[in-house]
């Protein structure tokens, strides 16, 4: 379990939370540098994909903001993870579609996977279907 710290707002490239989550396994914690506080992360590449059960902690960056650019959804957990998030604020998702297409304008939590949400906002962010976030579910 390694602490992986996002140095930029940049949307990739190194020290981006984007890059973060990409190379971040099962069990790691994503914090955020201290020069960030007050500062958003703009999403222009899309949405970010978790693909492992991470911890997303914004502890000691103040008013730290992931921003949609109300273009995409922010933030999509696959099946079977956890995921923690503390102290983070997300706005400005957005996502459009049918069916899951258009699923959770913040975050869309897939198949059995676990989202714990502690001290964060949720803003401005919009779905054709759940609004700021869904679990969505598989028909057995």
């Amino acid at each position: 379990m390694a602490t992986i710290t996002v140095t930029t707002t940049a949307d990739s490239g190194s020290g981006s939370l984007r890059e973060a989550i990409s190379k971040a396994q099962s069990g790691d914690t994503i914090k955020f540098s201290s020069n960030l506080a007050n500062q958003k992360i703009t999403l222009t590449g899309g949405q970010l994909t978790v693909k492992q059960s991470i911890t997303l902690d914004g502890s000691g960056v103040s008013n730290l903001t992931i921003n949609g650019n109300s273009s995409t959804r922010i933030l999509a957990v696959e099946k079977f993870l956890n995921v923690n998030i503390k102290n983070l604020n997300f706005t400005n998702g957005r996502i459009t579609g049918a069916g899951g297409a258009g699923e959770g304008g913040a975050i869309q939590v897939r198949d059995y996977s676990t989202l714990t949400v502690e001290n964060s906002k949720f803003t401005n962010n919009s779905a054709s279907r759940g609004g700021q976030f869904v679990l969505a579910m598989a028909a057995d």
